[in-house]
């Protein structure tokens, strides 16, 4: 998992892969392309496994050959990778009229070979949705992908080398601040729908900075553009097959709890409750 997640997070910029993955909970389709095949099929399954908890739903081809370049007009989401032989026939590839009209229609290139991600010329809505998402998440990612950089000043360290990598595996260091990114924008999908009051960044996104006083206030309108921008996001996610199976998924979860082990729910509800207690006591000490 982390040999998959590495590279991902180590060529993009944040903003780029943030909007990358918020645009594919759109089911926005996602073209891969780089002369390595196995970072291309590395990175489109990162893709993947970063969408958690949402699970892709639709076309996922982690290497397409290049004859069947018809295939990026095709009318359902996808997550497909591509190996051209070398840079030429990589910028050719680029520079075709199928891949220029699939980008015209809302296709995102992550073109790996030039650290690149390119999303549609034409501004949208989904885009700006997407966009508005990513502003609380964004300093975060990019503290642990700078120290994902200091790591490669390391002569030992294999970040920069596929090969090596695989050889020799991460660092402990490498490796738990690989999973801390995973772990921070899987806990981003997951707050949709609600506010993060302990995160101080986040509400200074709501707020003026009064010099003089050197204090932020709070700006009911800056908030109230944010959930208009936040609904118009969800609305947009509501009707993508992603979210429909998402949804269904926590509902059999929660309905076999209910029906088929109601004496497992009492049990963990009673230590729930009594770890609770415990907690508050400790607290009072």
């Amino acid at each position: 998992m982390i040999g998959v997640l590495r590279g991902f997070f180590f060529k993009f910029n944040t903003i780029d892969l943030l909007l990358t993955l918020k645009l594919l909970l759109l089911e926005s389709p996602v073209l891969v392309i780089g002369t390595n095949s196995a970072e291309v099929s590395c990175c489109t399954s990162a893709l993947l496994t970063l969408l958690e908890p949402f699970k892709w739903t639709s076309v996922f081809i982690p290497i397409i050959p290049d004859e069947y370049l018809d295939f990026v007009g095709s009318p359902v989401p996808f997550i497909a990778g591509m190996v051209p032989e070398d840079s030429l026939n990589l910028y050719r590839i680029l520079a075709d009229d199928r891949v220029i009209d699939a980008a015209n229609d809302g296709m995102i290139v992550l073109n790996l070979d030039e650290v690149k991600i390119t999303f549609p010329d034409q501004p949208s809505k989904k885009k700006k949705y997407a966009f508005s998402q990513i502003l609380f998440i964004h300093n975060r990612i990019f503290h642990y992908q700078k120290r994902l950089r200091s790591f490669i000043e390391n002569e030992d360290s294999a970040l920069l080398s596929f090969i090596k990598f695989f050889g020799q595996g991460a660092s402990i260091a490498e490796g738990l601040t690989i999973q801390s990114l995973k772990r921070m924008i899987r806990d981003h999908h997951s707050a949709f729908f609600r506010l993060d009051y302990d995160d101080e960044e986040q509400w200074k996104q709501f707020s003026d900075f009064d010099e003089v006083a050197q204090l932020h206030t709070f700006y009911p309108s800056k908030l109230n553009a944010h959930f208009r921008n936040q609904f118009k996001y969800l609305e947009n996610l509501s009707h993508t097959q992603l979210f429909v199976e998402y949804l269904q998924r926590r509902k059999d979860v929660a309905s076999r709890m209910s029906t088929d082990n109601p004496e497992d729910l009492f049990i963990a509800d009673w230590l729930y409750f009594r770890w609770k207690q415990r907690k508050r006591s400790l607290y009072k000490l």
